[in-house]
């Protein structure tokens, strides 16, 4: 009577566990993304049942670890203090540090199965999409997608701890092929006692982080984000048309065995143009990770480009062309080589190798586009010139941004009903109705697209520290502040904006 309703007394917790049984696990934390599932092996080992002060049990459980392989791992959870009972004698059966799943909510079962899937997807190269690191800003959510494999880990970390504690627990030979496509026919048993972290690698910061399997999904790619670029649509046609193209395209092409395939597009122009934000597109169109580079990433050393493209991280996942890589600021890597500077020279000839073998998309932008060097040229499929923005650009660019800050607003109301805790960012509100009235206004700022973003934040805020709703007037004083430093800018170039300047020198 007492287990249907989920209490056991101290004299019966020996037939509670029973072998083969799954537990709850609560030793390493109480939140949900926090337990953790074991399969008993055998009968819990219980000493004085009946006492208060000398009881002690021990129960042999194991769970599944991985290193690139599952195997099966035994430990002992120890119990050394029970509840504290009701009048009957009584307490609940879920308050023990670890329990029979069958007195788990079903909350929990759902989610320890749901998580057991997830690792079993991530138990080969995948990109996931991480919840514990959303982010509810304007910003886009690009540091919250990380990819998992434990293949490029182990190359990049053969000493990790974790890894190597792991290699040691093969009782028995106790393991599954790494090639194993299938679910185990056990199913629960293993769905639910599968690892609660995996190591992912994140594309922007460029390092590993451990994340919890829980908050793991995947990856949904904004396709949108292409269609809200503001370019040119036979442009747009063109991009989209290469990209969908070098996705389709099988096998090597090459007449010589071993050199690469890749696609190459050159995006050149000024600055805030939408030269990054295509890449960005770019990667989301083609779903794959996008992998942005600079030259402080790689150096501009011709020995530290050839060692960061033959060891790292870059190279392992390139070899397969799995990433959309982003070379920002290409100019010192495809820089005119002359008989006067040999370090350039060695740097160019190593990134037009590097070129040669590459399989995959990559992605160049530049703002000199006039000091490139001649044998790029041939490398590079598609080139493509970004003009300062024009009016009905600018327009269409605070249109795209007032309207993610509209589905903010929306989110920040529905929070606000729901009493979820709302972001300072987001708090005091938005009048859009207000700020899309003044547009043309707005429109008419001679800005690119990374000073309006800027603007926009900046008058967020404003408004914050204000403690009011984002206005077209905090906008329109940071409009102020931009132009009058613009125009001081100009004063010091005796009249010539900086476009002018690249123009009059040949680099742009």
């Amino acid at each position: 009577m007492l287990l249907r309703q989920g209490k056991v007394t101290r004299e019966y917790l020996s037939y509670l566990f029973v072998p083969n049984g799954i537990l709850v696990s609560k030793l390493e934390g109480e939140r949900l993304h926090e337990l953790k599932g074991t399969c008993v092996t055998e009968w819990i080992q219980a000493n004085n049942l009946s006492s208060l002060r000398n009881f002690s049990a021990f129960l042999s459980v194991t769970h599944w670890d991985f290193d690139g392989r599952f195997k099966r791992i035994t430990q002992t959870l120890r119990l050394n203090k029970l509840p504290e009972p009701a009048a009957d004698g009584s307490f609940e059966i879920n308050s023990l540090p670890f329990y029979p799943v069958e007195y788990a909510s079903p909350g929990v079962k759902d989610s320890l199965r749901e998580r057991g899937r997830m690792f079993w997807k991530c138990r080969q190269r995948n990109y996931v999409y991480s919840r514990s690191f959303s982010d509810d800003d304007i910003r886009r959510s690009a540091d919250s997608r990380f990819m998992v494999d434990f293949w490029v880990y182990r190359q990049m970390h053969p000493n990790h701890e974790e890894l190597s504690s792991a290699r040691q627990h093969e009782p028995y030979g106790d393991t599954m092929p790494e090639d194993e496509q299938h679910l185990p026919e056990s199913g629960d048993a293993f769905l639910m006692c599968l690892p609660t972290k995996v190591f992912g690698f994140n594309m922007q910061k460029k390092e590993w982080t451990k994340l919890d399997v829980e908050f793991l999904e995947d990856v949904k790619w904004n396709e949108e984000a292409f269609k809200q670029l503001v370019i040119e649509d036979s442009t747009k046609e063109l991009v989209e048309a290469v990209v969908t193209h070098q996705l389709q395209e099988e096998g090597d092409t090459d007449l010589i065995r071993g050199k690469g395939n890749g696609l190459f597009i050159l995006l050149h122009g000024g600055p805030g143009t939408g030269k990054t934000l295509t890449a960005e597109s770019v990667a989301e169109v083609a779903k794959k990770p996008l992998y942005r580079v600079t030259c402080g990433d790689i150096g501009t050393k011709a020995q530290d480009v050839e060692e960061v493209t033959i060891s790292s991280m870059l190279h392992l996942m390139l070899i397969e062309g799995i990433l959309v890589v982003l070379l920002d600021e290409a100019d010192v890597f495809v820089e005119q080589r002359s008989l006067h500077n040999l370090e350039t020279n060695a740097l160019v000839s190593v990134f037009l190798r590097v070129l040669e073998y590459y399989d995959g998309i990559m992605i160049l932008t530049s703002n000199r586009v006039g000091i490139f060097d001649e044998a790029f040229k041939s490398r590079i499929q598609l080139t493509l010139h970004y003009k300062n923005l024009e009016q009905w650009q600018r327009m269409r660019i605070w249109e795209n941004f007032l309207g993610r800050m509209e589905k903010l607003e929306q989110r920040r109301r529905t929070q606000k009903d729901d009493g979820i805790k709302i972001p300072t960012s987001l708090q005091f509100g938005l009048d859009a109705n207000g700020i899309r009235d003044h547009i043309n206004e707005l429109a008419a700022a001679n800005l690119n697209g990374r000073e309006i973003r800027n603007a926009l934040s900046t008058a967020r805020q404003l408004a914050v520290h204000r403690k009011q709703r984002l206005e077209y007037q905090h906008i329109k004083r940071v409009i102020d502040e931009t132009i009058k430093f613009d125009m001081y800018l100009t004063q010091l170039r005796q009249g010539f904006s900086a476009d002018e300047i690249r123009h009059r020198t040949g680099e742009r």
